[in-house]
């Protein structure tokens, strides 16, 4: 009976002792910053960090207790939630109508829950609005642009910005005082992806480059299906100048034209 007695309260203090597997929703809440990382073209953008009540409120509320299977659901950026220098909880979220959830690792597991519909609204608000800067990473296009091609023949390249998704360019050729080429030329950023896209007078009509590279000192635009050129590069050179060049196969061959361009000074 001794024995029966001795080991009816050891399990009881295994029982006592062994707390309750505190749950995703409430360990988030103990953070005192959070930060967003959004992924863009294959790479992560800087981390956007937020501490203030407001934004730790919304974000707190972020997870639900709902699981989900998410096949085929592409990851739109991370999310960490910290309390001073200690994670507390990190995963990787989908903004998509039919994805939105969070795939984590927690104790070694690998889990995933549905995201609750307000914060994650606030997500998609927060990585519209940094995209939107992602034609300015072309910001350097914008002015007008010369280059004295030989005697009475000059060429021209002016770049305006029409709004965050549209570069208006429009470039010609003047013999003296006569026009001797002209197109228009729109930098468009669609979906995910930017496109140059010009028009020349006289063509059957517009031609679409997508962008394939971009630095922040030269952009790479690309359509292997066009005859020729089938890429277009341009380089920064600096406040003062531009450099452009157009480049594909003729007859097997590989040719490229160079373009080197001033800022106009009017």
């Amino acid at each position: 009976m001794k024995n029966a007695i001795l080991a009816f309260l050891f399990l009881f203090s295994l029982v006592a002792c062994k707390k309750p597997q505190e749950s995703i929703a409430t360990k988030i809440k103990k953070a005192d910053h959070v930060e967003v990382t959004f992924f863009a073209d294959g790479q992560q953008a800087r981390p956007l960090v937020f501490s203030d009540a407001a934004m730790l409120d919304s974000l707190s509320k972020l997870v639900s207790d709902t699981p989900m299977e998410p096949k085929g659901c592409a990851s739109d950026g991370k999310i960490s939630y910290k309390k001073g220098d200690s994670l507390i909880f990190e995963g990787e979220f989908s903004l998509g109508k039919e994805c939105g959830h969070i795939a984590f690792t927690d104790g070694g597991k690998n889990g995933a829950l549905q995201l609750a519909s307000l914060p994650m609204n606030l997500l998609s608000r927060l990585k519209a609005k940094q995209e939107s800067s992602k034609l300015e990473k072309l910001g350097w296009f914008i002015g007008k642009w010369t280059q004295s091609e030989g005697p009475d023949l000059t060429s021209y390249e002016q770049w305006t910005r029409a709004n965050d998704h549209l570069f208006k360019g429009r470039a010609w050729t003047l013999y003296h005082t006569d026009t001797v080429h002209s197109e228009t030329i729109e930098l468009l950023w669609e979906g995910d992806d930017i496109f140059y896209i010009p028009t020349v007078k006289g063509n059957a009509g517009p031609v679409r480059f997508k962008l394939t590279e971009n630095n922040g000192q030269s952009a790479v635009f690309e359509n292997p299906e066009h005859d020729f050129p089938t890429k277009i590069t341009y380089e920064n050179r600096g406040d003062s100048m531009l450099d452009a060049k157009i480049s594909g196969m003729v007859k097997g061959k590989e040719v490229a034209k160079e373009f080197p361009l001033q800022r106009a000074k009017d």
